[in-house]
């Protein structure tokens, strides 16, 4: 059986050393209350960005057609997320438990240095809602010449079952 859920999900990165937080924005507070504007659309999903700062800000929210079990395996499916995700060159699961991994993925961007990443992803259920939270840790892989370690990489996403 299929149930409508609505997605919202937010990223903090900043490619030096100073701090973020992906706070999670409340269902009932919408994006565009809290500043981000929208910059992209594709069907049901809306991508914005918050510019206030100089941290990259980037949220999407929308409605989903799948059942929440699978909504949740797409998301925490890593491995997978190189054919899926432009400019992710790596991305391999280090360590899985019972609600937690550790992955490293690496970017291959256009005229900077790639940039790579160390997450430590967890998810779980409250009340109604699912969610998924990362930040970039130390550790994972050694560090490689020419490609730049990102040391704050924060996002998580709250998945919540909708009345049709």
């Amino acid at each position: 059986m299929k149930t409508s859920f609505i997605i919202v999900g937010l990223v903090a990165v900043l490619l030096n050393s100073d701090s973020a937080l992906a706070k999670q924005t409340p269902f009932a507070s919408s994006l565009s209350a809290r500043g981000f504007k929208a910059i992209a659309h594709r069907g049901t999903v809306t991508v914005y960005k918050h510019g206030s700062s100089s941290i990259i800000h980037i949220a999407a929210e929308g409605r989903l057609n799948a059942p929440p079990a699978e909504v949740r395996r797409v998301l925490l499916a890593y491995e997978r997320q190189t054919r899926r995700i432009g400019r992710l060159s790596e991305a391999r699961v280090i360590w899985r438990g019972a609600h937690r991994l550790l992955v490293y993925q690496r970017l291959n961007l256009p005229i900077v240095s790639d940039r790579d990443f160390t997450l430590a992803v967890s998810w779980g259920e409250k009340g109604d809602s699912r969610w998924i939270r990362y930040r970039a840790v130390s550790g994972g892989p050694a560090q490689r010449s020419g490609v730049v370690r990102v040391s704050t990489h924060e996002g998580s996403w709250q998945l919540k079952a909708m009345c049709r």
